[in-house]
């Protein structure tokens, strides 16, 4: 599947992009859940990791927890 055509597939698609785009602090936990019973929620992460990005909710993880996915592996391919 390409980079342009998961998002076709996505739960999130028709979502309000706010919920996935919170201000700091705000509850996520509805974008989780709509990310976790999403079928194209691996390739949406990879998508985040691969252009590392910074901000939103992006295959059910927010940007601490894909940094810490980045550090890891970083840390197992040196």
């Amino acid at each position: 599947m390409s980079w342009g055509d998961w998002r076709d597939h996505a739960n999130c698609d028709g979502e309000n992009p706010d919920m996935f785009f919170p201000a700091a602090y705000e509850n996520t936990s509805a974008a989780k859940r709509i990310c976790a019973a999403c079928a194209v929620r691996q390739t949406c992460l990879e998508y985040a990791l691969e252009h590392n990005l910074q901000h939103g909710i992006w295959g059910g993880l927010g940007i601490n927890q894909r940094q810490a996915i980045r550090w890891a592996r970083l840390r197992s391919a040196s």
